[in-house]
């Protein structure tokens, strides 16, 4: 609990990890709320919680600076020593050191009727002694706590202080190396520079939530997703670049979108590549955790003369995650 019996405050418990690889994609947290050895300080179920996950920008394994990169909130529904999973809303990519953590109110004695207060976060009592451990938080008055800020951990009333006595049953699940772009887009003939991106986690089974996108497309034209499983190109093609090497497989076709006519640089193509790999015709290997994919935004454009009447964004690489 926070600021001494009989008080209300928010805890904020802290683990800090390391990528395996220069970076990472994380798809969940899970949290163990309160435990079974002290039960009367355990938080109801249904009360508000949060996760977060915290960069480490100067890398030296301190929270205090850290810059929040996602925060989800939900409610409490397992308690004393069962793992609740919180599948994140957003891809979360990560590299190098950073921080997963859980914040909620904690009441004080009257209310958890334990001589000193509710305390929801959880040790696990087989883990050794661990620097990266880091407890944080607010107090309040006795009726109610004050708000966590968890853009500003150095701001708390208790600021984040390692504990290096134990780990906490915190745990961050990730799904691989971030997607990361690479190679040369086509310049339009109304001088757009098509981009390509994604949003979500790939995933070999959750059958939605990887998005492969696009930005400044010229609007409203027929477009698809180049896609290959055998590594990068960088080759001469239809007067731009072709990034996927062959053989090279194509999903099915679809638009740009964006404003409504006169051309601009509004496009914004999408497919969901979580649902495209379980359609027939898509590669096998989009079903396999580890294939390494890269893929490159194809579309019209009416402003050259063909062959070359084509736009071409640079390429994207992921690793399919399980």
């Amino acid at each position: 609990m926070w600021n001494g019996v009989g008080t209300w405050g928010q805890t904020c418990w802290i683990s800090g990890f390391t990528t395996v690889g220069p970076s990472d994609v994380l798809t969940k947290i899970e949290v163990t709320f309160g435990s079974a050895l002290f039960a009367t300080g355990n938080p109801a179920l249904g009360t508000a919680c949060n996760v977060g996950v915290w960069s480490d920008p100067n890398q030296d394994g301190n929270p205090t600076d850290g810059v929040l990169l996602h925060q989800q909130a939900s409610t409490v529904s397992v308690v004393a020593d069962g793992l609740q999973t919180f599948n994140l809303t957003s891809q979360i990519a990560v590299s190098g050191k950073f921080f997963v953590g859980a914040f909620m109110a904690n009441a004080p004695t009257s209310t958890g009727g334990n001589p000193n207060g509710e305390f929801p976060a959880s040790f696990d009592t087989g883990g050794a002694g661990n620097p990266n451990t880091w407890i944080c938080g607010v107090g309040g008055t006795a009726t109610a706590p004050n708000p966590l800020d968890p853009t500003n951990l150095a701001g708390m009333g208790l600021p984040p202080t390692n504990l290096a006595t134990g780990v906490w049953l915190l745990r961050a699940e990730g799904s691989g190396a971030a997607p990361t772009t690479y190679c040369t887009p086509k310049v339009t003939s109304n001088s757009c520079s098509p981009s390509i991106g994604s949003t979500g986690a790939s995933s070999a089974t959750s059958g939605s939530g990887f998005i492969v996108n696009g930005t400044n497309f010229i609007n409203n034209k027929n477009c698809l997703l180049f896609y290959g499983v055998t590594g990068q190109a960088s080759s001469p093609f239809q007067g731009g670049t072709i990034c996927v090497k062959a053989p090279i497989k194509r999903t099915g076709a679809t638009n740009t979108f964006g404003n409504p006519p006169p051309n601009d640089c509004s496009g914004v193509p999408q497919i969901d590549m979580n649902a495209y790999a379980l359609t027939a015709g898509a590669l096998l290997a989009l079903q396999v955790p580890g294939t390494v994919v890269n893929a490159q935004w194809w579309g019209r454009d009416p402003g050259f003369a063909a062959p070359n009447n084509t736009q071409l964004s640079d390429g994207l690489e992921w690793t399919v995650g399980p």
